[in-house]
């Protein structure tokens, strides 16, 4: 289901969290602005940081320390897939490589020395 489907399911005034593009291909938002403003729809990019699940901030800070931990130990819960790793001076193989894996892994690109 697109992007444009969902949005034409919610009822007005609702916000679809977008976590990631299996696909990787990013939505068109410009195509569906006049839709989202007369329906009072938002999209909004999902981050662990930004959105607050955990209210007290005493928790969330605990939260986010233990997703940091996790993710420094090579992630038992929360493991990200790196495809390769790509110079600032290979982006263009690193772009390529990142558009047939992009569902599958990540891509990280170092600056140069």
């Amino acid at each position: 289901m697109c992007i444009r489907d969902r949005l034409s399911a919610m009822p007005n005034n609702s916000t679809v969290f977008v976590y990631g593009r299996l696909s990787g291909k990013a939505p068109s938002v410009d195509s569906l602005k006049d839709q989202m403003e007369k329906e009072n729809k938002k999209l909004q990019w999902f981050s662990v940081t930004e959105y607050k699940i955990i209210k007290d901030p005493e928790e969330r800070k605990k939260a986010l320390e233990y997703i940091q931990k996790d993710v420094k130990e090579g992630g038992k819960l929360f493991k990200i897939n790196v495809v390769k790793k790509f110079t600032l001076d290979e982006f263009k193989m690193a772009f390529e490589t990142y558009t047939k894996v992009a569902s599958t892994g990540k891509v990280i690109i170092i600056p140069n020395p």
